[in-house]
């Protein structure tokens, strides 16, 4: 249900403005009622706080989380709303990383029903998308020209697919759908990521497809030399998408240099940002002074939306947590992972590494209202507990 309010407020459905201006309130209305009527914490092996370095890290970035939020950004205690967003941050990582993630590892049949309705939502929304770019019916009219589909915007609806391709290969891999279901839903899927012109989209998409087949393959040289010739026959067909939106290029640049000017621009912000509400806010104003006036609010670069929100030190601790869990997984002894096991380990691995190069040239992933956040965390955690419990 969490899950579906986030994906709601990305979609031009109806109620979407009243739904986005309550959000916060009601995602921890739902987390609350989800911890009282579902959670048992008890009968899942794991704790939150064991001794190691994971924790000393985690606890350093929750203490530097609310310590930028509530004291040194005090004006976001004076705004319920901003409390609430705050509060919605570690309520998120609670239930799709620390409980979702565990419950995904220990039971493995969830994890393949998660993945089957993740495969069905990918192919249902890519559908739509494409009879709504085919007939025109439904579609906003500055997008009528892409397969943006329920979603607001185009590049919002690449996302699904950085999840959603490699699971239609993880589902191949574990014999749950044949070689044409394959083909056909890697079609549609396809077109339909080639439609949202998003070139951001089409880096994760990659990223997150080559590196399962990469983890998958057995003569991994090989694998990457075909790679190699695969992705420039690929550019050298597709650059028409790929130059579609050219001149937005050296707008992002200009994202990029507002947001890094602001976060060094005292000792104060370089620390602790701007906080949750006021960094975004600031941004807006700021940007125009590099002369962009494109009509978005914040640098579309995860790192650096953390940097003018929270500061480097929840910037640099975020950034260390990512590479100890990568570094732990990758250090495993794979040999005690059933081939179950190991081929959902490779399908997480896959698609976190799809959203994290794709945020690169987004931030969706640092916003907790949106699917992306959760999804993430839910694969990150997935990650995590399969290092912890086979190290």
């Amino acid at each position: 249900m969490l899950l579906l309010l986030n994906l709601y407020i990305s979609t031009i459905l109806p109620g979407l403005f009243t739904l986005k201006s309550i959000i916060y309130y009601a995602q921890l209305a739902l987390v609350i009622l989800f911890i009282i009527a579902v959670v048992d914490f008890g009968g899942i092996r794991f704790k939150i706080f064991e001794p190691g370095i994971f924790s000393i890290l985690s606890v350093l970035l929750a203490a530097g989380f609310f310590f930028s939020s509530f004291v040194v950004n005090i004006s976001t205690g004076s705004n319920l709303s901003a409390i609430a967003k705050v509060l919605t941050y570690p309520a998120i990582i609670l239930i799709f990383f620390f409980y979702l993630g565990n419950k995904l590892y220990t039971y493995n049949e969830s994890f393949k029903s998660y993945m089957t309705v993740l495969l069905f939502a990918g192919l249902f929304l890519s559908l739509i998308a494409l009879v709504m770019l085919i007939t025109g019916i439904g579609a906003r009219t500055e997008y009528s020209f892409t397969t943006h589909g329920l979603f607001v915007h185009p590049n919002t609806a690449s996302f699904i697919f950085i999840i959603a391709i490699p699971v239609a290969l993880y589902m191949y891999y574990s014999n749950r759908i044949g070689l044409p279901s394959l083909l056909i839903i890697l079609t549609v899927m396809t077109v339909a990521l080639l439609f949202t012109y998003s070139r951001a989209g089409y880096i994760g998409v990659f990223s997150s497809v080559i590196c399962f087949l990469f983890l998958r393959s057995k003569k991994k040289k090989t694998f990457l030399f075909l790679a190699l010739i695969f992705i420039l026959i690929a550019v050298s067909l597709l650059m028409d998408f790929i130059m579609a939106k050219q001149d937005s290029s050296y707008g992002r640049l200009l994202l990029a240099l507002t947001a890094v000017n602001m976060i060094i621009e005292s000792g104060s912000s370089i620390l602790w940002g701007y906080g949750v509400v006021n960094g975004v806010e600031l941004f807006r104003d700021e940007k125009a002074f590099f002369g962009s006036y494109e009509f978005v609010d914040d640098p579309h670069n995860f790192i650096l939306l953390l940097g003018i929100q929270f500061g480097m030190v929840v910037t640099v601790l975020v950034i260390a947590i990512i590479t100890f869990v990568y570094a732990k997984v990758f250090m495993l002894d794979k040999a005690r992972l059933s081939n179950e096991r190991l081929l959902n380990l490779y399908l997480s691995i896959s698609i976190s590494t799809g959203l994290l190069i794709n945020n690169l040239f987004e931030d969706i992933l640092v916003y907790p209202e949106y699917y992306i956040m959760p999804v993430f965390l839910m694969f990150f955690g997935y990650m995590y507990f399969s290092a912890k419990y086979n190290s």
